[in-house]
């Protein structure tokens, strides 16, 4: 089945309570979309979640393949593209532990001939902001970069090369901040139907071999702050997120960072929600 997307309101008010947001609008709400939170064998689409082979192809078969995992996968291509929940850790050395979602990128070899790029598509239920929050990393070294675009309606908002190094891993993901668009252009204006697409593919230029990548990516939809309405508010050139002192867009000025949002705290607490809410669930959703 598909499960209601989890609920912020109660964290927020938490958070405000304990200081970390200082005041907040009596009519605040907002929501979030985790991909590992809410994956699921049940449809394709999933709710707001498309898993796709490439864009605008959703994968039409799915099952349990790479560990026995859960995944949307490609049945004619020696099962790549795929898009998967690891209930089951890959197998050491490939760093993705359990309860990560991942995907594994195509190949063009000869028994695969997979020329397509895959990506995950979050379809706007919503009309409003949202932060796209999150970051990549390669399960292992094995000299297969790859490169990731977030695009909004087929426009690229942000990418870069993911590279097999022992900078990123499930600890440390590449955040999307470091994409060429910078930490600014994560904050978006949607309304319903707009396609917010995370695209992964190996280097063209380099391999010919796509690998497993973690994904850790949350779709949050915000309410207006002095950190996303679209106005230097401080009149020192930075708007919104560009403007150092906003941590993150739910900042209620841009004066100060230490008033200007959840910051860390956010990073921290997205991810457990998501944890929670994933052992709520059965081991084959």
């Amino acid at each position: 089945m598909i499960r209601d997307r989890f609920n912020l309101n109660k964290l927020i008010t938490t958070l405000a309570a304990a200081g970390i947001l200082g005041s907040i609008p009596a009519s605040a709400q907002t929501a979030a979309w985790n991909l590992g939170a809410d994956f699921s064998l049940d449809s394709n689409p999933n709710g707001p979640w498309v898993y796709n082979e490439g864009p605008g192809i959703p994968i039409p078969t799915s099952g349990p393949v790479w560990a026995s995992n859960p995944c949307w996968f490609v049945v004619s291509h020696a099962s790549v593209p795929a898009w998967c929940i690891a209930n089951n850790p890959l197998p050491q050395p490939d760093d993705i532990p359990a309860g990560a979602a991942f995907m594994h990128a195509t190949s063009d070899s000869p028994s695969t001939h997979v020329r397509t790029k895959a990506s995950v598509d979050w379809v706007s239920p919503i009309a409003g902001k949202i932060w796209i929050v999150g970051g990549l990393w390669l399960s292992r070294d094995l000299g297969r970069p790859h490169i990731w675009s977030i695009q909004k309606n087929g426009g690229i908002l942000t990418s870069a090369r993911l590279e097999d190094d022992s900078v990123h891993d499930s600890s440390t993901p590449m955040s999307f901040e470091l994409g060429s668009g910078g930490r600014q252009v994560l904050v978006v204006d949607v309304v319903p139907g707009d396609v917010i697409r995370l695209e992964i593919d190996r280097d063209r230029a380099v391999t010919r071999w796509g690998y497993f990548v973690g994904v850790d990516l949350s779709i949050i939809e915000l309410w207006l702050t002095a950190c996303n309405d679209g106005v230097d508010n401080d009149g020192d050139g930075g708007v919104d997120m560009a403007d150092p002192d906003c941590l993150t867009p739910f900042g209620r000025t841009e004066l100060g960072r230490p008033v200007c949002g959840l910051g860390a705290e956010m990073a921290f607490v997205v991810p457990l929600l998501a944890a929670l809410r994933r052992a709520r669930r059965g081991p084959n959703d």
